[in-house]
């Protein structure tokens, strides 16, 4: 579907996130892409919003409903100085990442008990995962490949409160073993040519790491 023929997109307050199904091994395909996990808080955030948005026509709100806007404002301030054209609603997590870039999730618990910024507490990062919403248009029919390539066009060079989360194309066994060696709990595998679709479904997978788990032939 070419972004010209995608309908408006609709009021934040009505989008549903989309879940992750469960995969039961890791595999390699290039029709897939992989990441390691976040460990944050899933929020979708909307910049040029309709009247009630935050500051700098930003606002942010949480996988439960709720406006998040005022307890991140390092985050909020960074998506209000995009300047891109038009309304744009993506999905990420919010993390406190250590000096090696790993999401520390003790250190965003401490930050996420009050709202705004408090001494002692740590900087966070809205790592951005996928697109629902561009320059005013429902993107979720397109593919998932489609949508990545729009977030790619944010500039978000400079900005330490906003990133891309890091994707690998096909090679996901090694991914998954490089998470099994960190000790994380899972990979993610997003399927290329999948729509944004509520709740859980085939386009996005979360596969588990253990010490038992076996290499899908």
């Amino acid at each position: 579907m070419p972004l010209a023929s995608c309908p408006p997109g609709p009021p934040l307050d009505t989008l549903q996130l989309m879940e992750p199904g469960i995969g039961t091994a890791p595999f390699n395909s290039a029709a897939w892409a992989f990441a390691m996990p976040l460990s944050g808080h899933r929020m979708l955030a909307e910049l040029g919003a309709e009247a009630g948005a935050g500051a700098c026509g930003a606002r942010l709100r949480s996988r439960r409903g709720v406006d998040s806007t005022r307890w991140f404002p390092e985050v909020v301030r960074a998506l209000g100085g995009l300047r891109v054209p038009g309304r744009l609603v993506a999905e990420g997590e919010i993390c406190v990442l250590d000096a090696a870039s790993r999401p520390d999730p003790q250190r965003l618990h401490e930050r996420a008990l009050h709202p705004g910024r408090r001494p002692g507490t740590s900087a966070v990062v809205l790592c951005l995962r996928d697109l629902l919403v561009w320059e005013g248009r429902d993107v979720r029919a397109l593919p998932w490949l489609e949508r990545r390539q729009l977030l790619h066009r944010l500039p978000l060079q400079g900005r330490r409160a906003l990133q891309l989360q890091r994707t690998l194309r096909a090679e996901g066994r090694w991914l998954w073993q490089q998470a099994q060696a960190l000790g994380r709990d899972c990979v993610h595998a997003y399927r290329c040519d999948a729509p944004y679709v509520a709740g859980p479904g085939i386009g996005w997978l979360r596969i588990p790491c253990a010490a038992t788990a076996e290499l899908a032939a």
